[in-house]
């Protein structure tokens, strides 16, 4: 069975069971009864408040490719795996990149590259009070360091 035989077969059985396939990015999102999973590998870093209020940068691989991506969750409503709030498709699956956050007050910045080329940016002065705790809730701070998944 080729990859397209198993999406039409794995779309088919999703349906069956009344689970919602949306795409996401280069991903799917799963959704139904008992059921909110995004599909994929997801790995980069991360500035983690708690579970419904996080930034992370990262690096996303599916059959489809892959892709730098920047998500934020800012809230219960936002989707579980957060906002896409920026996306740049790469032209190699399994380059290397490097990743950068950089906070100045409470705004981040956030910048990635290829080898050593020079820095480029993937979203400027995003707002990061929104990880506060006067926002999100809380008492310790952030959490930042690396993130991963495999979905």
């Amino acid at each position: 069975m080729n990859i397209e035989q198993k999406r039409a077969h794995a779309q088919k059985l999703c349906k069956d069971l009344s689970i919602t396939v949306v795409p996401y990015g280069n991903a799917w999102w799963l959704l139904g009864d008992g059921i909110n999973q995004v599909v994929g590998e997801l790995a980069g870093l991360a500035l983690f408040q708690n579970e419904t209020h996080h930034v992370v940068a990262a690096v996303e691989r599916s059959d489809a490719g892959a892709a730098l991506v920047l998500r934020l969750r800012n809230g219960k409503d936002d989707p579980l795996p957060g906002r896409e709030l920026k996306r740049v498709p790469l032209a190699s699956n399994d380059a290397a990149l490097s990743l950068r956050l950089q906070l100045d007050d409470q705004h981040l910045d956030v910048s990635w590259r290829s080898g050593t080329e020079h820095w480029n940016t993937l979203l400027n002065r995003l707002d990061a009070s929104l990880l506060s705790v006067d926002h999100a809730g809380g008492f310790i701070g952030n959490t930042f360091g690396p993130y991963a998944v495999h979905q």
